[in-house]
């Protein structure tokens, strides 16, 4: 007998290896963008394959693409949000002959409109309502604080304090108690406020307490482009960036307890405008009203992008796919139900009841290996 040696023939196996959005929340009306990573662990090029995106069981895009042996790439989507609520999409490549990764399943919300809550002393503010009034992906609505109602805050994706002479005990606590539940707030205090109410207000947040106002004017020094209210806002960053100047403006105390992000900083090496983490929201705190009488602001080109960011970045994203395998328990809203309704999982020919934890206003889901096959699930109560 004689051995022969044989070669096993080389297969390029491509996959699509993760998707995900550029922007944390997909709105209505929207271009979204698609990121694809396609990879290839094979020891051969693929050439001239194609990925194709169906989005509620319609194409809707496809792309050519190459990928040398062992490597990746990463391709751009572009889709059109015309429908609100769920949507299912799929990404497919063909590749033999290992077929069983080919496919890859997305499920993301679509915001119809973004919740939008301001209370102003006084009349409303022109420059608020010039942004979110009559403005198609916004519900806009100005209110007097003595109408205020902590149940009101939690459908809002963004509450606004303007113009407030003082913050009385109620308001204080259901901001607080909305914060904590992932909401987002921003301070824009009044002239002559009164500082000690203020000051109870920012303490029993951990935020810097007001130490006094200044009449100096001054250019403000930077802009953190890393925040998360800023970040991907510019396409490109001129060298020498034209920032807000400020006329009038309150000066804080900087406090080491603090979990101060200063976002706006001026000359003096004060912060003009901050963000404190408060729970799963977030503080915004701005050192002058929003008038031109005490800053360029409220007229200045990073306004409008800054407050929508606020808005979106509280709108919470959620996973938009989940690996067979991964240990990872699903996290959904805790619904209050009568009777004994429980959560279930539908899809595929597969229906079982998973494992349920509260924590606060969540309910986690281990799936416990249950789900074997690739695909769109259902959750729901029953």
């Amino acid at each position: 007998y004689n051995l022969v040696p044989l070669a096993a023939d080389a297969q390029a196996n491509v996959y699509i290896d993760t998707v995900w959005f550029n922007e944390p929340v997909q709105l209505l009306n929207q271009q979204a963008q698609l990121i694809v990573k396609i990879s290839n662990s094979g020891d051969k090029a693929s050439d001239n394959n194609r990925v194709v995106l169906k989005l509620n069981g319609q194409t809707k895009a496809m792309g050519d693409f190459s990928v040398e042996p062992n490597s990746f790439i990463y391709d751009t989507m572009v889709i059109a949000l015309t429908q609100p609520g769920w949507s299912k999409a799929e990404l497919q490549i063909q590749d033999y002959p290992i077929t069983f990764d080919d496919t890859y399943y997305i499920g993301f919300n679509v915001v119809e409109k973004i919740n939008v809550l301001a209370y102003s002393e006084g009349r409303s503010n022109q420059f608020l309502d010039a942004l979110f009034k009559n403005q198609p992906e916004f519900n806009y609505t100005a209110a007097l604080p003595g109408a205020f109602d902590a149940n009101v805050l939690k459908g809002n994706q963004l509450v606004i304090l303007d113009n407030l002479k003082d913050i009385p005990a109620a308001i204080g606590a259901g901001i607080v108690n909305y914060l904590n539940d992932g909401g987002a707030v921003a301070v824009f205090p009044a002239e002559k406020a009164d500082v000690e109410s203020y000051n109870r207000f920012l303490n029993n947040l951990h935020a810097n307490s007001i130490s006094g106002f200044s009449e100096t004017a001054q250019d403000m020094a930077g802009i953190n482009l890393q925040q998360n209210v800023f970040k991907d806002v510019f396409e490109r960053i001129p060298e020498n960036m034209n920032l807000p100047r400020v006329k009038k403006y309150y000066q804080f105390t900087r406090s080491t307890t603090s979990n101060e992000e200063a976002i706006l900083t001026l000359k003096d090496g004060g912060s003009f405008f901050s963000r404190y983490p408060q729970g799963r929201g977030s503080l915004y705190v701005c050192a002058a009203p929003l008038s031109q009488q005490y800053s360029d602001l409220p007229v200045h080109a990073i306004f409008v992008p800054m407050l929508y960011k606020m808005a979106v970045l509280s709108i919470p994203g959620g996973n938009i796919s989940y690996f067979i395998g991964d240990k990872t328990r699903i996290e959904t809203t805790a619904k209050k139900v009568s009777g004994e309704k429980v959560y279930k999982i539908k899809g595929n020919g597969v229906e079982f009841i998973p494992e349920q934890f509260a924590v606060g206003d969540k309910m986690l889901l281990g799936l416990n290996g249950q789900i074997k096959k690739a695909g769109f699930y259902e959750v729901g109560l029953e």
